[in-house]
C-alpha cells in the first residue's frame, strides 16, 4: 500500500510539474485550469497527464507482490 502511495505521488508531482511549467504557458484558456472553476478542460487535461505518468511508473516500477500472487500455469 505505501509503494502504492509512492507510485501515485510521483505521478502527481511530476505530471504537475508538467502540466503547469511545461503545458500551461502555451495553451489556451480553454485549457487552462482555473482554480475557483470546479471541473474544467484544464483540470481534465492535468488529471490525464497524471494519469498517463501514474501507469507508466507502474509499468517501470512493478508491484513484487502481485507478481508472487498470480498463479502459474
Amino acid at each position: 500500500m505505501l509503494l502504492t502511495l509512492l507510485k501515485s505521488f510521483i505521478a502527481v508531482v511530476i505530471g504537475n510539474a508538467i502540466y503547469f511549467l511545461l503545458i500551461y504557458p502555451h495553451v489556451s484558456a480553454t485549457w487552462r485550469h482555473q482554480p475557483r472553476a470546479g471541473i474544467d478542460a484544464g483540470l481534465a487535461l492535468d488529471f490525464a497527464i497524471c494519469l498517463a505518468l501514474y501507469l507508466v511508473v507502474r509499468a517501470i516500477w512493478p508491484d513484487k507482490r502481485r507478481e508472487e500472487e498470480k498463479p502459474r500455469g
